[in-house]
């Protein structure tokens, strides 16, 4: 068993570090951390390995404020992962097993009522599966800043490989909450708590890490 993992210090750099907190100063400063504290304020942590998409997406709902008109616990209306779920896309016993993919994500969410676009990574971005195209780093860099500049939607999804940033792991799903302008990072918050804090990354590190193909979909991995 494992108790939490130390993120590799040649790409990843630690919130919660001396740089981390510094990053995050200048984003608060800059305006480019509008939409951190909505997504803080909902943060969940996965509750198993393959979960990490709808975790993502009921934390996303969550901070956009989209009442799933379904009690959740009591008298409370609110997104777990089994709300997410419901009836919607892919049944929970395949979940589990599989996860989901970027396209399930994006219909999952519209079920509930978001509006939702998914961009794969240039490298092998295919065609159908209702994506809106490729996107090339700079498109890439283009949607992070206007989710971190702006307190409105959207929000910013990743969908990457962790081995290609030196974590453990492959694929997984997280929000994206920060952008800081001087090391052109992005702020991760990593719904897998019990295995990294939140994270720092080059935006360009972060898009690599995009192109890996998901096995389940044929194609590369995106946002």
């Amino acid at each position: 068993s494992f108790h939490g993992r130390p993120l590799p210090e040649d790409k990843c750099v630690p919130l919660d570090g001396p740089c981390g907190r510094k990053r995050f100063e200048r984003a608060l400063v800059g305006g480019t951390a509008e939409n951190h504290f909505k997504l803080a304020n909902q943060f969940l942590t996965q509750s198993s390995p393959p979960s990490c998409g709808v975790t993502t997406l009921a934390m996303v709902m969550n901070a956009l404020a989209i009442d799933p008109n379904v009690r959740w616990k009591g008298g409370w209306r609110w997104f777990d992962e089994a709300m997410v779920l419901g009836n919607c896309c892919k049944a929970p016993e395949e979940v589990d097993e599989r996860g989901i993919t970027m396209h399930e994500f994006a219909s999952m969410a519209r079920c509930h009522g978001a509006v939702a676009e998914h961009w794969h990574h240039e490298a092998n971005a295919g065609e159908g599966h209702g994506a809106c195209g490729p996107a090339s780093l700079a498109t890439f860099r283009r949607h992070v800043v206007a989710s971190a500049t702006s307190s409105d939607p959207p929000l910013v999804v990743a969908s990457f490989d962790r081995s290609a940033l030196g974590q453990t792991g492959a694929g997984h799903f997280s929000p994206l909450s920060a952008y800081d302008v001087r090391t052109d990072s992005v702020l991760v918050l990593d719904v897998a708590r019990f295995k990294y804090p939140p994270w720092w990354v080059a935006l360009e590190h972060l898009y690599d890490a995009m192109e890996a193909t998901d096995a389940d979909s044929g194609l590369s991995r995106g946002y």
